[in-house]
């Protein structure tokens, strides 16, 4: 598919589906390893915005970069 006005809210749609997906995945990974004796951790953060009214932060794993990868992957093949 190609990046335009209309097809600009499917792209973030994609690749935030795509990160959170990633993240998950990687997080149960990370949990499914330690089981086995295995102690990995690989993740950067919080980070995040705080405006006193709302918060947000996000924990970034290389799950996070592979899900958005996949998102804009998946993206240009529609």
């Amino acid at each position: 598919m190609k990046l335009s006005k209309n097809t600009m809210s499917s792209l973030v749609t994609l690749v935030l589906l795509g990160s959170l997906i990633g993240t998950f995945a990687w997080e149960l990974v990370e949990q499914l390893l330690s089981f086995a004796g295995w102690d990995l951790r690989l993740r950067l953060g919080p980070l995040g915005f705080d405006a006193r009214v709302i918060a947000v932060t996000v924990i970034v794993n290389p799950g996070t970069l592979l899900g958005v990868a996949f998102g804009i992957r998946s993206f240009r093949a529609v």
